[in-house]
């Protein structure tokens, strides 16, 4: 049940992290930056410096929405992350 809610808070768009998602997608699509399994994001090897700034920003904004989603729903914040990396797109996680 409470993942069902998460995955519904996902979908309306009320993590502030889909607020980038026109930006993280395009970042994604130049393969500097990945999607981890924990729903942050990471350099892809050769761009740790480049984009580390970017990574970090990004990662701030999603921990801070997985942590409302979480107690808004009783679950953890890592639950909330995972399950975002779940619906992700296979061609954007990290390998």
């Amino acid at each position: 049940m409470m993942i069902n809610c998460i995955i519904l808070l996902l979908a309306l768009g009320i993590v502030t992290c889909h607020a980038d998602a026109t930006t993280v997608a395009e970042v994604l699509k130049t393969k500097k930056v990945c999607e981890g399994p924990d729903g942050f994001i990471r350099a892809t090897p050769g761009n740790e410096t480049e984009m580390a700034g970017y990574v970090s920003a990004t990662n701030k904004a999603r921990d801070v929405s997985y942590n409302k989603i979480a107690k808004k729903s009783g679950v953890t914040s890592s639950d909330v992350g995972r399950e975002y990396a779940a619906q992700q797109h296979s061609q954007d996680l990290c390998k």
